[in-house]
């Protein structure tokens, strides 16, 4: 069974190791594709086929870009640009204290100087 590799457009000779899609039914080398013998053969799907398959599972800790202006081009295509996700806090901001420290709570080696007091005027 010859054919042509969807990958690299060569002929995949009949010495050679291949695999077909079980959706498209295209033939690709294994090694084009890096099919370990691991995997069902009846039931690989090739990369193109992936990429267009529906996902599945839990996308709920997903973030969500909002679409922040249209811009155009010097063609006039019209496209969307998209704000990125904001940013998760770092750790180490997170363990931050916003609020001023009581100098009563410091020990004494860590408190601010006292202020002197001029009562020349």
């Amino acid at each position: 069974m010859a054919g042509i590799c969807e990958a690299c457009k060569t002929t995949i000779t009949v010495s050679q190791k291949r695999i077909k899609c079980a959706q498209c039914t295209h033939l690709y080398h294994s090694d084009c594709v890096g099919f370990s013998n691991d995997l069902s053969r009846s039931q690989w799907k090739c990369p193109l086929c992936v990429a267009n398959s529906r996902k599945v599972g839990d996308n709920s800790n997903t973030p969500v870009r909002t679409a922040s202006k249209t811009v155009s081009n010097k063609d006039g295509v019209t496209a969307t640009r998209l704000d990125p996700p904001p940013a998760a806090p770092s750790s180490s901001a997170q363990t931050r204290s916003t609020s001023p420290t009581p100098t009563a709570a410091l020990p004494p080696a860590l408190a601010p100087p006292a202020q002197a007091i001029d009562d020349t005027n």
